[in-house]
């Protein structure tokens, strides 16, 4: 059984450290070293920020080198950077060979395929974890 867990905020610096804390608070209680996938889409900021504060493998998908900066400066080493972007076509390659823990996922409302998007999400990892805008 899958667990939906939906927090709303708009896309700002103070209101993502807060929503993270209700993230912080889910993982603390995880049972074990778990994998998280992050599609937030927020320049690799959430997997930093949990990244410095959690012993998990933290996988994150960013079509910019920025992201891969950033996990350099802070000398984090769990994090794992793909260049990729998050397409259906991706994320369906991820299903056939990974399974993740937690996915942590940003505002699909933009997306015309969200309904896809969910779909995949629910086969590639145990626990979802949506970041949407208070305002849809």
């Amino acid at each position: 059984m899958k667990l939906f867990i939906i927090s709303f905020f708009i896309y700002s610096n103070i209101n993502a450290l807060t929503c993270n804390k209700y993230v912080e608070k889910f993982l603390v209680n995880y049972q074990g070293d778990a994998t998280v996938l992050d599609l937030t889409e927020s320049q690799g900021q959430v997997t930093a920020a949990l990244a410095l504060l959690f012993p998990h493998t933290f996988v994150t998908l960013e079509s910019s080198n920025q992201v891969y900066n950033t996990f350099e400066n802070l000398h984090l080493i769990n994090p794992i950077f793909l260049n990729k972007k998050a397409s259906i076509e991706f994320l369906t390659y991820l299903v056939g060979c990974e399974q993740f823990d937690v996915i942590l996922i940003g505002d699909l409302s933009f997306k015309d395929d969200w309904k896809n998007f969910i779909d995949i999400y629910v086969k590639l990892g145990e626990f979802l974890i949506f970041y949407l805008h208070d305002k849809l």
